[in-house]
């Protein structure tokens, strides 16, 4: 089924769940393809490859509201799914701050979100099937885990990494996202924070731990001193 064929599918869900009653409606439908492989002993061992569609819904009736889900995009499946959102309604109770947000208040997005970066092709040339990317689209980040086999391979690995990293602090992103950057990538720091920030970030570890008892070598390497 193609986006606007969605699109028409949740209106006319949301339909249904005024026509039965509801004040208020609103429907998320959400549809992906999962792929894994495992690996054992460096030998493939299982490919998984699985898709799923889902559809959403939570009414309003007055300040009660009620939510149902279904994996069944069926009619018979989506006029259950409005039935146990409305029965759902009439049990809860009633919440003065229950209501869906204004439309002028939703944001919008015009243009193409700018997501692929042609500099990835790389990666298949110079190391086919040795990486893998992934991460969070919510929070703009990927996770670019590269898999070397070989002393040349990480070497490769390495220049490439920070090739990326420039690149990302470039078009106004950060080096390092929720895992932080520990002692292997501490190298890029200096990338996206100038000597005066970093030193101010010194600062503070020396306040909380001016002996380097906490993750020695941590961030800031083992050249790290003490007292202020």
């Amino acid at each position: 089924m193609s986006g606007n064929g969605y699109a028409d599918l949740a209106a006319d869900i949301v339909k249904q769940a005024l026509a039965a009653g509801a004040t208020d409606a609103e429907c998320t439908i959400s549809e992906g393809d999962e792929f894994s492989a495992s690996v054992r002993l460096r030998e493939l061992e299982t490919l998984k490859e699985a898709g799923s569609r889902a559809a959403g819904l939570r009414i309003l009736r007055g300040r009660h509201t009620g939510s149902a889900y279904t994996s069944d995009l069926s009619a018979d499946g989506l006029r259950h799914m409005v039935r146990s959102a409305m029965e759902l309604a009439e049990i809860t109770s009633e919440d003065p701050h229950a209501g869906l947000p204004d439309p002028s208040e939703l944001g919008s997005v015009a243009d193409d979100l700018g997501l692929y970066c042609s500099d990835v092709e790389r990666l298949e040339t110079e190391l086919p099937g040795r990486y893998v990317i992934y991460g969070h689209l919510g929070d703009a980040h990927l996770h670019l885990n590269i898999l070397p086999t070989t002393a040349e391979e990480a070497e490769k690995a390495t220049r490439m990494l920070r090739e990326f990293a420039e690149q990302a602090v470039r078009l106004g992103g950060t080096v390092s996202a929720e895992h932080g950057l520990g002692k292997r990538k501490a190298g890029l720091l200096t990338l996206q924070y100038t000597p005066e920030q970093i030193e101010a970030m010194r600062a503070v570890k020396r306040r909380f731990d001016p002996h380097e008892l906490l993750g020695r070598g941590t961030l800031f390497g083992s050249g790290f001193t003490g007292a202020l």
